[in-house]
């Protein structure tokens, strides 16, 4: 078994990505608050969609021989899971910024848990994890698609003779022009 045929490094990156969603999803989901502030919501929202997204990468690696396939097909899904969590951590970073819907009297300070900014954290982390599985692709599929430059064939005859060109210019006679005799 090859290296680059080794589903268990892009396993291991894509398990972790899903851990780190997970983790956002608990974070975020046993916060206070987290129902009346919109960047949660949809920081939720997108990390659902990412995770289904890395799910769908962990299943190319099942369904799909990973040695026959190209490398679009093979980082495809990680780069829409890595756009989503960058989504999701842009999302979480905002959510103590944001007043409650429910306020109608303007927005005051209230004290929250620092929960969505590690579910923030954790979101750009599962974006590094992508990056990671991004780089393991174009390592292992440029390792084994790289090309080798072949040597020349084994013709059986010599190779005919370069001509060399005098670098003085000269009017050639009819015999010079000619094709060069065999007599040496």
């Amino acid at each position: 078994m090859h290296l680059e045929s080794s589903i268990y490094f892009y396993l291991a990156v894509r398990v972790l990505c899903v851990v780190n969603c997970l983790v956002m999803l608990f974070c975020v989901a046993l916060s206070s608050g987290w129902t009346s502030r919109l960047p949660a919501i949809v920081g939720l929202i997108f990390n659902l969609i990412s995770l289904l997204f890395v799910g769908a990468a962990i299943a190319t690696l099942f369904v799909w021989d990973l040695a026959q396939m190209s490398l679009p097909k093979r980082s495809l899904f990680m780069l829409v899971f890595m756009l989503t969590s960058v989504i999701t951590g842009a999302m979480f970073f905002i959510v103590p910024g944001t007043c409650d819907s429910y306020n109608q009297y303007g927005c005051f300070e209230t004290y929250y848990s620092g929960a969505y900014t590690v579910a923030g954290a954790f979101a750009f982390i599962s974006v590094a994890f992508g990056l990671v599985d991004l780089a393991l692709n174009f390592i292992f599929y440029f390792r084994k698609n790289s090309v080798v430059p072949a040597t020349p064939p084994d013709r059986g005859y010599p190779y005919p003779q370069e001509r060399v060109v005098s670098p003085t210019p000269s009017i050639l006679k009819k015999k010079e022009a000619s094709i060069p005799s065999s007599e040496e």
